[in-house]
């Protein structure tokens, strides 16, 4: 074993973890067939993500966006920040 240690496996979360899919403007709730249409504002947006990003910001919630490579990363940043600073700031007034 690596560093003497012990594999931990379980199935706990401290928040509930729910799944979605998204493909082109649908999202599809997995735990259900509900499915809503979504449509993002912000220029440069080409996956049309920036509408999930403002909702869970509005709810107070959490999101890690993962990015194929470092440039991607980048790109998103430059796009998205400055949208996402207005939406924070705009929370932290309230």
């Amino acid at each position: 074993m690596w560093l003497d240690a012990c594999l931990f496996v379980t199935q706990y979360r401290p928040v509930e973890i729910k799944e979605y899919i998204k493909m082109g403007n649908e999202i599809k709730n997995c735990a259900s067939d509900e499915t809503r249409v979504v449509k993002s504002n912000v220029l440069g947006d080409k996956l049309g993500i920036f509408p999930l990003i403002e909702e869970t910001l509005n709810s107070n919630g959490s999101l890690l966006v993962f990015c194929q490579s470092k440039n991607a990363c980048e790109q998103f940043c430059s796009t998205f920040m400055p949208h996402i600073l207005k939406l924070l700031c705009r929370h932290s007034s309230s």
